[in-house]
């Protein structure tokens, strides 16, 4: 092997090292034995036959999920579920979605615009179902209001809030929905 040409382990032909990924190991950087074509080639066949992750990236894996449900369920950072989430559903109803982290963290600093509920669960609701996560189409939203309304005609729902707000203000709900979905309850 000559300092700009190394032979693949995979093809066995002799390549250029930038046809070669690097790893740095103990701070010396090293190249990989396959080339860039045959490492993604292997790495494409191993996972398209349902070869199962290596022990360590399974417990990273199970770890890193087990942190996700956790800060979900804490409802630590409440404005990327949100972001995720309505991403996830724009991506799934092939809406569009321009809202960023940013524009949420804004939009559920006050509490609910229906009711003021301010201690459940924040969302988004889409005035209008059939667009998508704009900002112009979105309104935070407590889950409650937002289990409620389901897709309720807005105009329905603009009467129907009032007397929402009114059952909030009065503690009417009591803990009817909060237990199971309060904001540090979860989902």
């Amino acid at each position: 092997m000559s300092d700009k040409t190394k032979k693949c382990s995979a093809c066995k032909k002799q390549l250029p090292v930038t046809d070669f990924y690097t790893v740095i190991s103990n701070g010396k950087k090293y190249f990989r034995s396959k080339c860039k074509k045959c490492g993604n080639r292997h790495e494409y066949e191993k996972f398209a036959k349902g070869k199962p992750l290596t022990p360590g990236r399974n417990r990273y894996k199970k770890r890193y999920k087990e942190k996700l449900k956790r800060m979900r369920r804490n409802n630590e950072d409440p404005a990327r579920w949100i972001y995720e989430d309505s991403k996830g559903n724009a991506r799934k109803k092939e809406m569009p979605h321009t809202i960023s982290k940013k524009d949420i963290e804004e939009l559920i600093a006050n509490g609910c615009d229906y009711c003021g509920e301010t201690e459940l669960k924040m969302t988004l609701d889409r005035v209008n179902n059939n667009k998508g996560y704009i900002k112009e189409n979105v309104e935070p939203c407590c889950i409650r209001c937002n289990y409620i309304k389901r897709d309720m005609p807005h105009e329905a729902w603009e009467i129907l809030k009032l007397a929402v707000k009114e059952a909030n203000d009065k503690k009417l709900f009591g803990s009817w929905m909060s237990q199971a979905i309060g904001k540090n309850n979860g989902m």
